[in-house]
């Protein structure tokens, strides 16, 4: 498992949503970009360590500023695996 924690990063944008009542438009936004860049974050992972990843975890909180990637490694591969769907 590779958990990656990340504090800060919100960009002026995001801030100044938040800043007008619209953090719940802040974390959507995340939740979509996250969704969009999964397969991308997914190869990078298996290519660095050499493992196939069952399933990938997102979490984001605005207060305090911080979000998590969590990667689950499949045990004992030697290659990544082809993603079905």
């Amino acid at each position: 498992m590779i958990v990656a924690i990340l504090n800060g990063g919100h960009t002026p944008a995001e801030h100044a949503l938040q800043a007008a009542g619209h953090s719940g438009l802040v974390l959507q936004a995340r939740e979509h970009l996250h969704e969009m860049l999964e397969d991308d974050m997914r190869r990078l992972v298996e290519a660095a360590t050499g493992r196939g990843v069952a399933t990938v975890l997102h979490a984001a909180r605005l207060d305090p500023e911080v979000s998590a990637q969590i990667f689950v490694l499949r045990p004992g591969e030697d290659a990544p695996l082809e993603r079905a769907g």
